[in-house]
């Protein structure tokens, strides 16, 4: 019936039929034609009208039915999209919480294939005691869903089928299916994010305990984050900035220009690093060091800006402190080597425009070590000082002093309009060491060398000319008169020479050429009681190179400790060797230098070295210059006690010449005393120089010492010494220093004929 008048087609039919089923059925009920028929189309009119109304009803119902089921086909359709396309873990439960569906980013999550899941409780997917908690919560909201259980997230710890646990965001909704209560369950990993903000934490904890300061703003310079050292640099606490533009630190010390080429750097680059200049909270302004990077979005907008800034006023400091020390002399605060050069090389360019002259006077203290060692380095710093402050007060204006190194000054005379324009500035120099300085409370007397250079006759080059300086300077102290001397070529030509014997002399004892030669001691008559010991040099290009010239350069390099182990080796050697000759022993001489003293240990080195050979220490006499020992008296008494204690004899060698304290002498363990030729060479026409040996010998008796003379080379110069009482001769006179065979033919024959030329090599 329903689909017969839901065809459009067939309705008159319909109609029809309806009219003649209400026609039959007056026909039936009224007999009078009339009125039958009347009523009787009232009555098909109302069935009529009662059909078509239960029609229309009946379409609306089906219509409404079949779309409630196209609304739900869709609806299941969309949910199951919605569940198949999620990221996150879906689960459907019943009130009690048992899975009854999950979606495939579910079984991604937790490993779980959906069959295994379905029929699990959801507890189960919680590591405790996240599980426990649920239950007893899903528990409480069955008995009263007011608890307000599935208000917000949780977060918890979920676990997978495996059993790794990893941290999630759960999340449940209430719902109704079919008169049945469930609840929809979301899990959302939260891993990368809880990593994230692990990161985001340390990273916040290093700036905070990082000594530079860190600011963020936003890309108008709102300070949104600041740290501790931001606080602690710019004196401001974290609720005074933030908030507040990063212009609150400016210091105004820099125009425009600078921040505007700072900005355009960090457009252009995305950052910006060099020294500004910013101000702490209580208005003082200071250097910073700052780095500004741009932070951009994902579609490359600027968001933020990063600040890191270091406080650089202490660097700045130590700059200042650095160049201080690079170019002044902490002793006596004038320039040094550096700052003396920069002027020489300035003063040097002007010279030939302005038409002048320049002079260097090198200034070289004496016996300055002497001072230093005796007094103290403070005294040493006092006098120092002193010595600038004169040698400043004797120059002009335009000249400059410089200290170039411990007691060497250096002034620098610039802008001379003729070569005697030095003399009156040189007059004043020297006439600073005429008084004595006052240092620690006592007068101090010290002298100076001074050496002299012109520019441009000398050259042009700073170095060059500090370096010639020098040279004349040390001339200039081999002088006995200590004037001063102007640098000459010859004093290259000789420094060179110097230089050359001193790289040589390294060389020589390996190459053979060192050999030690004995000049012979004799009694008055010319009997050999002994002999000493003398180093000589053969250079194949050099000649013989006197000792005068080359002991010197030793001492100066250390190189002596070297050659005088040597000496003392090879003395040893060949006193065995004569002794296996079967040549009568006698006392050999070797001399020690001051370094040698110095050494801790001198005493053990002879004796392991005497030891070694056999030699008996009695037939060892060690010789030292009063000089030597007085230069570290105590220490040296101290070495040639313990040398003396040994059975070492011992000699004071060219007593006389120097400054020896006779408090001194009377402690010194000295066996004999060697008088200086330069008392013996007149002793014969001076009497004088016979009084001054005379005494000499008659204390050295007095101390019950043996008395040796130097130099004797005349039959009347032995004649006086004889006379006066001396035990032995050495010089010319009886024989001159020979090597070791020729010694060895003076000991068989056991005297020297007195008079006779010389006998071996000379």
């Amino acid at each position: 019936m329903i689909s017969a008048i839901s065809e459009p087609a067939r309705m008159p039919a319909v109609i029809s039929s309806l009219y003649l089923l209400a026609g039959l059925g007056g026909m039936a009920v009224f007999a009078e034609p009339v009125p039958v028929a009347a009523s009787g189309w009232l009555v098909a009119s109302a069935a009529f009208m009662f059909l078509l109304l239960k029609h229309l009803m009946l379409r609306g119902d089906n219509l409404a039915a079949s779309r409630a089921r196209r609304l739900q086909r869709s609806a299941a359709t969309s949910l199951d999209t919605m569940m198949v396309t999620l990221g996150d873990g879906l689960a459907l439960t019943d009130s009690a919480g048992i899975i009854r569906h999950v979606n495939p980013a579910f079984s991604r999550l937790f490993g779980y294939p959906p069959a295994n899941a379905i029929g699990e409780p959801l507890e189960g997917l919680l590591a405790a005691p996240h599980g426990d908690q649920l239950r007893e919560r899903l528990r409480a909201h069955n008995s009263d869903a007011t608890s307000g259980f599935l208000n917000g997230r949780l977060e918890v710890v979920a676990r997978r089928q495996d059993g790794t646990a990893f941290p999630a965001e759960l999340s449940l909704s209430e719902m109704e299916q079919d008169a049945e209560r469930g609840f929809v369950v979301l899990f959302h990993d939260i891993t990368a994010r809880k990593k994230a903000a692990t990161r985001l934490y340390v990273a916040e904890k290093v700036l905070e305990c990082t000594k530079e300061g860190v600011m963020v703003t936003d890309r108008r310079g709102t300070m949104l984050w600041v740290n501790h050292a931001f606080c602690t640099i710019s004196g401001y606490d974290r609720d005074e900035v933030l908030g507040a533009n990063a212009r609150l630190l400016k210091s105004g010390l820099q125009g425009p220009e600078f921040y505007k080429a700072m900005w355009g750097a960090i457009r252009e680059q995305g950052e910006w690093e060099g020294e500004i200049w910013n101000r702490r909270k209580n208005g003082e302004a200071y250097p910073e060091w700052l780095s500004i990077r741009a932070i951009a979005d994902e579609s490359g907008q600027i968001t933020r800006y990063v600040g890191v800034f270091s406080d650089i006023s202490r660097n700045k400091q130590a700059e200042e402190t650095i160049r201080t020390l690079t170019y002044i002399d902490p002793v006596t605060a004038l320039p040094n080597r550096h700052l003396f050069t920069d002027r020489l090389t300035q003063a040097l360019e002007r010279a030939p425009r302005a038409g002048t002259l320049t002079a260097l006077v090198m200034i070289g203290l004496d016996r300055f070590k002497q001072i230093n060692e005796t007094l103290g380095h403070q005294t040493g710093d006092l006098v120092l000082r002193a010595v600038a402050d004169r040698l400043g007060a004797a120059l002009r204006t335009e000249d400059t002093i410089a200290r170039l190194r411990g007691d060497t000054f250096c002034c620098l005379l610039s802008d001379l309009d003729a070569i005697h324009d030095i003399h009156p500035v040189l007059g004043r120099l020297r006439a600073s060491f005429d008084t004595a300085f006052e240092a620690s409370g006592q007068e101090i007397f010290v002298s100076a060398a001074f050496g002299i250079t012109l520019a441009p006759a000398d050259g042009n080059e700073p170095d060059d000319l500090v370096r010639k300086a020098e040279t004349a300077m040390n001339r200039s102290k081999e002088g006995a008169e200590r004037l001063y001397q102007f640098y000459t070529p010859e004093m290259h030509a000789h420094s060179v020479e110097r230089l050359g014997i001193e790289t040589e002399l390294r060389r020589a004892i390996e190459r053979g050429q060192l050999e030690v030669h004995y000049q012979a001691k004799a009694k008055s008559c010319g009997t050999i009681t002994g002999a000493e010991a003398l180093l000589r040099w053969t250079h194949p290009v050099f000649g013989r190179v006197p000792p005068t010239q080359f002991i010197p350069i030793a001492e100066e390099n250390g190189l002596i400790l070297t050659i005088g182990a040597w000496v003392l080796q090879q003395v040893c050697r060949q006193m065995v060797q004569w002794k296996q000759d079967g040549l009568a022993p006698v006392k050999i001489a070797v001399n020690l230098s001051a370094h040698q003293l110095h050494q801790a240990d001198l005493a053990e080195r002879i004796q392991a070295m005497v030891g070694e050979y056999g030699v008996d220490p009695f037939l060892l006499e060690l010789e030292v210059t009063e000089s030597a020992v007085m230069s570290h008296a105590e220490r040296a008494i101290a070495t040639l006690e313990a040398l003396h204690r040994a059975g070492f004899s011992v000699a004071i060698d060219d007593f006389g010449t120097g400054y020896s304290s006779l408090s001194y002498l009377k402690k010194f363990p000295v066996d004999t005393l060697k008088i200086d030729r330069s008392f013996v060479h007149d002793i014969d026409v001076n009497p004088a120089s016979s009084e001054i040996v005379a005494a000499i010998v008659a204390l050295s008796h007095s101390l019950k010492l043996t008395v040796v003379a130097e130099g004797v080379e005349t039959a009347a110069q032995l004649a006086c010494l004889n006379a006066i009482g001396c035990d032995l001769i050495q010089g010319y006179h009886f024989a001159r220093p020979v090597d070791p065979a020729g010694f060895a033919d003076c000991l068989r024959l056991g005297r020297l004929p007195g008079g006779l030329p010389a006998v071996g090599v000379s």
